[in-house]
């Protein structure tokens, strides 16, 4: 009897697993013909979308049976909200939930029932289902058809709340939500203009630290993780593309499906993000996917891969456009980064450790840079560099130890830590002093800066030397401190200067007219105008009189995505700021950077808070961590070729602490 009892113990033990086991279910809508009459919507490609999404979604361990679609007339809101509903249902603890839009995208004006006015910009985005209509109609449309953002948003995070910690959701939208006109012949995937009442006014006023509702905003503890793929900016167009058989397919959806099913093992989803970005830029520079979540999950997995630094090719020039040059690439890093004319880079195709070849910096900016490779790179394959060399005129520094003591072990070891720093030469007139003090049987030593700020204290017992951990401390408030001077010194200017304008406006009456003065806590604002022909996109930095510098903009509190610091030609747009409580007396400026693609700064705020009332932001040092090696050479500078340029534009106030 004991080996029944056992046998039945095992078996109740197999059931459960299996009843238990983690599943991979999916849900694809794709809506390619619309009915006409609802705004004429052209038709899509996006059936092509559901067999390339279904065939990668099998090969990625998806059982057919636990694929459900819903293809045109089925996909009205009503059967998308069922459809959503019912994955829910059928979810468990520990799944894997896959939601995939192929369809039209619209934005809307906010929705008063969902917290009026709380988008950034004054649109919810939206995706069309087959019975949405486009125009706002005073007497029958004022956009119920159309299945928002935050109606998108509930039915994610009930299916969060049903798979727990454990489980995971990733969402791939594959539609554009406003779009600015085209000319182009290309099939977008949305229309220009808002779904909005003539009387209706956008929101233009930003508030630094007041959350948005969005996706992610709702990570509670007993919720499944979530990433968010989106074909592009919410401000521009998404346009459908062919795949390898010239078939018209959505550009996302194909860059998802090559890119997951070409995925090696154990890969995080900020990989996957930079080959889709690489392979869906190869063919259209100017589109720009959207990407939200943790990117160090691993895909279609629980467990989580560490993040590294990808510098990613942005092929802009394989194109048309410049006549399919496929050796000349865009990188997202410049001048800030210590990049600088005849910088060398390898080559490597993206997530392979494999050198492919090298390349050589052409051209640089204060963000960005144009390189040339030895070798031409291929169109459909997505590759990164890693930089092999770098220059460091534009970052130094000059230091000096002295000491009230006899020589010994403390200063021989600062001196041999410090020397080998290619950035960093000694100098009686020195930007840093090392102060070492010998007193009661102890040493106590200050880096002290040329304004004489103190930076950095310790003491240590006599005889003593300091940790490495000292010592790298040290050297990290040295580092900060020529960041923030280099970002003093960029010039203002830039080709696309003329084009933006920058004000301060105050909520008081100034002492004096000459100069704005603030206080610790004084509210005012920064007014922002672009007639740029296209989408800029804005970063804005705070350099305070204490010689320190924090992020305002991109404000990380909101979870909110590139394109919600963004202006459109025409658009003007009011921030609302709080003066820094913490800083000294003195010169405070605003540095405001505009381009035409988001600079590649975001990652490093991911974790930071932005300054409001009472709130600090993450000091801005952490941007250019590790960029700093023991390697002394001096390169040679190259023929320029043209690139885009930026607007960078510095404006200033007085603080003081009191009168």
């Amino acid at each position: 009897m004991k080996w029944l009892k056992f046998l039945f113990i095992s078996t109740i033990m197999l059931s459960s697993n299996i009843l238990f086991a983690q599943k991979k279910i999916a849900l694809i809508v794709a809506i390619g013909k619309y009915p006409p009459g609802q705004r004429d919507w052209k038709n899509l490609s996006s059936e092509n979308d559901l067999v390339h999404i279904k065939d990668a979604l099998i090969k990625n361990g998806f059982e057919e049976k636990n694929i459900k679609t819903l293809v045109n007339e089925q996909a009205t809101k009503d059967g998308m909200v069922k459809a959503l509903n019912a994955l829910a249902d059928k979810a468990m603890a520990g799944d894997i939930v896959y939601f995939h839009f192929s369809g039209h995208g619209q934005q809307i004006q906010d929705d008063p029932n969902d917290g009026y006015l709380d988008e950034a910009d004054g649109y919810d985005e939206a995706l069309i289902p087959y019975d949405a209509k486009g125009k706002w109609d005073l007497v029958d449309y004022h956009g119920q058809k159309h299945f928002r953002d935050d109606l998108l948003e509930e039915k994610l995070n009930n299916i969060r709340k049903k798979v727990g910690a454990k489980g995971s959701i990733v969402v791939v939208l594959d539609a554009c939500h406003s779009g600015t006109a085209t000319r182009s012949a290309g099939i977008v995937r949305g229309v220009p203009e808002p779904c909005q009442s003539l009387s209706y006014k956008p929101n233009k006023t930003l508030v630094l630290g007041k959350a948005e509702t969005g996706f992610l905003t709702s990570m509670q503890k007993n919720m499944g993780s979530l990433v968010v793929f989106s074909g592009s900016s919410p401000n521009q167009p998404n346009r459908e593309t062919v795949d390898d058989n010239g078939k018209n397919v959505g550009s996302l959806s194909f860059a998802f499906a090559k890119s997951i099913t070409n995925l090696p093992a154990n890969c995080n989803y900020r990989l996957l993000f930079d080959k889709i970005k690489a392979d869906i830029q190869a063919k259209d520079p100017t589109q720009i996917p959207m990407f939200e979540g943790n990117g160090a999950l691993e895909v279609f997995g629980n467990k989580y891969v560490p993040l590294k630094e990808v510098i990613a090719v942005e092929m802009r020039f394989n194109n048309k456009e410049y006549n399919f040059n496929d050796s000349t690439f865009i990188i997202q890093r410049g001048l800030y980064n210590n990049l600088h004319e005849g910088t060398t880079l390898n080559v490597y195709e993206l997530g392979n450790e494999g050198l492919y070849c090298t390349a050589v910096v052409k051209e640089v900016s204060n963000f960005q840079s144009i390189c040339v490779a030895d070798k031409k790179l291929l169109p459909k394959t997505n590759y990164e560099v890693k930089v092999a060399s770098q220059y460091y005129g534009a970052i130094a520094a000059s230091y000096l130890i002295q000491s009230n003591a006899k020589q010994n072990k403390l200063t021989k070891q600062i001196s041999q830590f410090l020397q080998p720093q290619s950035f960093l030469s000694v100098n009686n007139n020195p930007d840093y002093t090392i102060n070492i003090q010998q007193q009661n049987g102890a040493y106590t030593l200050q880096l002290i800066e040329r304004n004489d700020s103190i930076r950095y204290t310790t003491s240590i017992a006599e005889n003593d030397t300091l940790s490495m951990s000292n010592l790298e401390d040290m050297l990290e408030k040295i580092k900060k401190g020529m960041r923030v001077e280099y970002l003093r010194k960029m010039q203002d200017g830039g080709s696309l200067a003329s084009l933006v304008e920058v004000s301060i406006i105050s909520y008081k009456k100034m002492d004096n007219d000459n100069e704005m003065t603030f206080y610790p806590k004084d509210s005012f604002a920064l007014k922002i105008k672009s007639n740029y022909n296209g989408v800029l996109y804005y970063t804005i930095l705070d350099l305070l009189p204490d010689n320190d510098v924090k992020v305002l903009v991109p404000d990380t509190m909101r979870n909110a995505s590139d394109a919600d610091y963004s202006l459109r030609k025409g658009q003007e747009k009011t921030i609302d700021m709080f003066t820094d409580e913490t800083s000294m007396t003195g010169k405070e400026f605003l540095k405001v950077i505009f381009s035409p693609y988001p600079i590649d700064l975001r990652p490093s705020f991911m974790n930071s808070r932005v300054r409001s009332n009472n709130t600090n932001t993450q000091p801005l040092e952490k941007v250019m961590d590790n960029l700093f090696p023991k390697n002394k050479d001096t390169l040679t500078r190259s023929t320029p070729v043209k690139m885009d340029d930026i607007a960078i534009v510095t404006i200033g106030f007085t603080l003081k602490k009191s009168d």
